[in-house]
């Protein structure tokens, strides 16, 4: 259901999975990955949304596949989080 917080956990999921100095609380929030993440600007972190709740289409997909035959900027992993995820069609 909506307002479960999703969002929220992927998110901070995403954010330990980049950090370059993760702990078990999760994203330091200082190194520079972190930076980039606060200013909503990671190079790794690839956001596919769906503008009018109509389903996300392949067509978007298949535009992130040259993004992800490359190499991570930070050298670690490349995250894409699909937003709402039931959406994928």
């Amino acid at each position: 259901p909506k307002g479960m917080g999703k969002t929220q956990f992927a998110r901070y999921l995403a954010e330990a999975l980049l950090c370059q100095q993760a702990n078990q609380s999760g994203a330091c929030g200082r190194c520079h990955d972190c930076t980039l993440l606060m200013h909503g600007n990671h190079p790794d972190l690839y956001w596919v949304e769906s503008q009018d709740e109509s389903p996300i289409k392949i067509d978007s997909i298949r535009g992130l596949q040259d993004e992800f035959v490359t190499t991570s900027y930070s050298g670690r992993r490349k995250i894409i989080m699909f937003k709402p995820a039931e959406q994928l069609n």
